[in-house]
């Protein structure tokens, strides 16, 4: 071992041992000794504690030699926590030492005023009585006693609601406007046993507590009646039990729902127009959270809005889109703020509308009148019943469609609201409507429709003249203009000798008041003026209608006709015109079946060639022939002929058949002129003795049952009206129908 080394562990040990020799020699020379408290010391746990030691006292005329620290009321029962030994040398390098109690946590301040033990880190533990001696080169030794308490915090808060939840989110509530809450803080250890408070920024509210247990002490608040302002309170409990340290605290802010203020209608009390889209606003302000606005309209509630939130005065605000109609006038219309959780608060505004519109009118007859019954001559009353808002400015009538003005002299009164027609007449009839206008605009009335009965009357403009020609079909039509219009129509002949005579229902067809005659004259004197009457539920025409009926020229009948060609199926007809008679007309070639007469073909050509194909093989047919035109048609020439049978002939057959068909050409020639012969002489006859031609067969009427009636005077019951005369024509230019 090294020398040095052994020297360092002696001188090393000799100095330990030193220091226990004095330490024993110190306890043992004062461990009777009684101290008494000289100061009282607090520290909060975890702080530091400055434990007082006065070592000032001799150091004028002595020198201070060791400074020792006890734990304990009684000196000789204790041991030594730390030794500061200044013997033999300056108190800077004075030896400082400390036991485990301590743990490196103390420390001796000599040179403080006053010098103390500086105990860091303060624990529970280390509260008691610590004594200083302070030892002194000659004068006695020094003793000084310290009470040291440690005071222990508040762990921790909670609170707690009025059920008595903890509140861990810092926010109570919301509670309602008006409502009493009441809100505990618990402060959890700590001794002594801290005081709690409540406070509202820097304003005391509470510092009742309520010591619940030994570890709990408690202070609930009680708020009455919330209010407005109290929104968004920040609440803060305290908790302390000395003046050393921060108070340990916990803050809850206050959550609330506030009543809404008011409600506002925004807009001047304004004129709306029916039909006419609007946006109307309504502003609730002061409700939390955002209220429940509705629109009403008459106590009915409305649809069609959208909100809008926003502002710092918590104003909501609702857009209402409003076609107001005429039936809303005088209604009020309002808009009500309800808050979601709080009952009885709601407010609301509205206004009284006042809707214009345009006038409505209503159109009626007047109520004695019986309208399916309205005669001719009759006075009339109609009433119009105006609805508008504003009044109209000017009222009118019409009649379909036409304006309608004052005018009594023709029977025309119109005063306000009423229009009066005196001796009204069919032309009257028509679509009646009132019509009113105002700011918004012109308003129509219904269409009453007036219906005048009147008797017929002939309508103006018909044809009065009629040509025909001789044997040709006339059909005269009557146009009567009547209401009702079921009219039954008599229709007389009226001859050149001032004679009438009315005709059999059987030559008339009528429909409404529309009738016709159809009539065929037969000879040149067989034109007679006829003469249309009417009748109905009104009474009978005052002034019948006459028509003239004149006779025209007819185009002769084809000659020299004769069938040029036949086979099994087609005939070709061929007529020599050499008076050019169809250069006005048309050529017609009917084909009849000469067993049944049924019609089988029909052609028309503006030459006299015809060609029919398609037809029967080996059957007779009789071909009629004959020329129209726009005066009528001529007579009817007739070819009796054939088809060519399909069965195979010798040449010889072939040349008889040949001859066969001449001869059947040749007599139907001979009869055609047999038959013109007759007729001229006829005609000749009639002629010269208008008397002997009453009962031939070619002067009548065309009827059903044949192709001509006869027309003999003695027919129709001729007979004379002794009261009615009618002049052969009328006064009028009338047209001619050919």
């Amino acid at each position: 071992m090294n020398l040095h080394v052994l020297i360092e562990i002696i001188v090393l040990w000799c100095t330990l041992s030193a220091c226990i020799d004095m330490t024993h020699g110190i306890n043992s020379e004062y461990e009777t000794d009684q101290v008494h408290v000289s100061y009282t010391l607090e520290v909060v746990k975890g702080g530091v504690a400055n434990i007082p030691c006065n070592i000032s006292l001799h150091t004028s005329r002595d020198k201070v030699q060791t400074v020792v620290w006890y734990k304990g009321d009684i000196i000789r029962r204790q041991t030594s926590i730390y030794t500061f030994d200044a013997r033999d040398k300056s108190l800077e390098n004075g030896d400082h030492w400390s036991d485990a109690i301590l743990g490196g946590r103390g420390s001796f301040r000599y040179q403080d005023e006053p010098p103390k033990l500086v105990l860091a880190n303060v624990k529970e533990s280390d509260a008691g009585i610590y004594i200083c001696r302070v030892d002194y080169s000659k004068s006695p030794s020094q003793h000084y006693k310290v009470n040291l308490t440690v005071i222990i915090p508040p762990e921790k808060l909670i609170i707690l609601d009025e059920k008595g939840a903890q509140i861990n989110h810092y926010v109570i509530g919301p509670y309602n406007e008006g409502d009493l809450i009441n809100v505990t803080c618990v402060a959890i250890g700590g001794r002594p046993q801290p005081n709690v408070t409540w406070w509202k920024e820097n304003t005391l509210l509470d510092n009742i507590i309520e010591y619940h247990s030994k570890r709990r002490v408690k202070n609930t608040l009680h708020l009455h009646r919330l209010q407005r302002k109290d929104l968004h309170t920040v609440l803060t409990c305290q908790a302390t039990n000395n003046n050393m340290a921060i108070p340990i605290s916990s803050s809850v802010t206050l959550d609330m729902n506030l009543r809404p203020l008011w409600a506002k209608l925004w807009g001047k009390q304004r004129v709306l127009s029916a039909g006419k889209p609007y946006e109307l606003s309504c502003e609730v302000v002061g409700s939390r959270p955002r209220p429940v606005i509705t629109w009403w309209l008459g106590g009915v509630q409305m649809a069609s809005t959208r909100e809008l939130t926003g502002g710092s005065n918590n104003s909501t605000t609702s857009f209402l889109t409003y076609m107001p109609s005429i039936e809303d006038h005088r209604k009020q219309i309002s808009c009500k703020g309800a808050h979601p959780f709080i009952s009885d608060c709601e407010v609301e505004d509205g206004w009284i509308l006042n809707i214009y519109h345009v006038p409505l009118n209503n159109l009626t007859l007047d109520s004695n009148i019986d309208e399916d019954d309205i005669r001719e001559g009759t006075e009339v009353h109609f009433v119009c019943d105006i609805k508008a808002n504003p009044w109209i400015t000017t009222i009118g009538w019409h009649l379909n469609g036409e304006p309608i003005y004052n005018n009594p002299s023709s029977g025309v009164i119109v005063t306000n609201q009423s229009l009066i027609l005196r001796n009204v007449n069919r032309i009257r009839s028509g679509n009646y409507t009132c019509v009113g206008s105002n700011l918004e605009g012109i308003g129509e009335s219904n269409i009453v429709q007036l219906d005048v009965k009147y008797a017929p009357v002939c309508r103006p403009g018909q044809t009065k003249i009629h040509r025909v020609a001789i044997y040709n079909l006339a059909e005269i039509p009557c146009e009567l203009e009547a209401n009702p219009t079921n009219v039954q129509f008599t229709w007389k002949f009226k001859y050149n000798d001032g004679n009438t005579v009315k005709l059999p229902d059987h030559f008339i067809t009528s429909e409404g008041t529309n009738s016709t005659v159809h009539y065929t004259p037969s000879s040149e004197d067989d034109f007679p003026a006829l003469i249309c009457s009417g009748r109905n539920e009104v009474g009978e025409i005052d002034d019948p209608c006459v028509f003239h009926l004149l006779p025209i020229n007819s185009p002769e009948a084809p000659a020299n006709c004769k069938v040029t060609k036949q086979t099994e199926s087609s005939l070709h007809v061929e007529c020599i015109d050499e008076f050019n008679r169809g250069i006005r007309g048309e050529f017609i070639m009917e084909v009849y079946d000469a067993q049944t007469g049924k019609l089988v073909r029909n052609v028309t050509s503006r030459d006299p060639t015809f060609t029919v194909r398609g037809l029967e093989s080996g059957i007779g047919f009789d071909v009629d022939l004959y020329v129209a035109n726009k005066d009528g048609k001529s007579l009817v020439t007739r070819l009796p002929t054939f088809t060519l049978s399909y069965e195979k002939l010798s040449d010889d057959s072939g040349a008889l058949l040949s001859i066969t068909t001449l001869l059947y050409i040749l007599a139907g020639v001979v009869s055609a002129l047999i038959l013109v012969a007759a007729t001229i002489v006829g005609v000749i006859r009639c002629r010269g003795d208008s008397e002997s031609c009453d009962d031939t067969d070619f002067n009548g009427f065309e009827g059903s049952s044949g192709r001509y009636m006869p027309m003999g005077s003695d027919k129709f019951n001729r007979q004379t009206d002794s009261n009615t005369s009618y002049d052969s024509f009328d006064t009028e230019s009338p047209d001619v129908i050919t």
